[in-house]
C-alpha cells in the first residue's frame, strides 16, 4: 500500500497520541466512549493541544486523585476560550489561544 506523506504523518501522530495514554477498552463515554483514561485533572492538563485534537475524548478517574468521585468524561473543544475552572472546563498546560476540555458527565 502506497501512502502519501500527509497520510503517513497523520498515522504517526495518531500512534504517538495513542501510546502516550493508558487505553482501557472498558471505559465508556458518549457514543461508546474513547477508551482513553487518565487518573486526574493534572494528568488531563498534561495532554498537549496537538494530542487532544487526535484523542478528542478522555475519561478522567478523579479530580485530585483517582476515584475521588469528581471524575468524568471530557471532550476536546478546539478553539474554545472558556475560562479554566479545574473541573468543568480544563485548559491544557500548553494553552495559548484556544482549546479546552469540557466535562460532559
Amino acid at each position: 500500500i502506497q501512502m502519501n506523506s500527509l497520510t503517513y504523518t497523520n498515522r504517526q501522530q495518531a500512534r504517538i497520541a495513542y501510546t502516550r495514554f493508558r487505553y482501557d477498552p472498558t471505559a465508556t463515554g458518549v457514543g461508546g466512549g474513547s477508551g482513553f483514561v487518565v487518573a486526574n485533572i493534572a494528568a488531563l492538563r498534561l495532554i498537549t493541544s496537538a494530542d487532544a485534537i487526535l484523542i478528542k475524548q478522555v475519561t478522567v478517574q478523579g479530580n485530585i486523585t483517582a476515584e475521588d468521585g469528581l471524575g468524568g468524561i471530557y471532550t476536546w473543544f478546539a478553539g474554545d476560550t472558556s475560562a479554566h475552572d479545574d473541573n468543568g472546563v480544563v485548559r491544557p498546560n500548553d494553552y495559548t489561544t484556544g482549546g479546552v476540555w469540557k466535562k460532559l458527565v
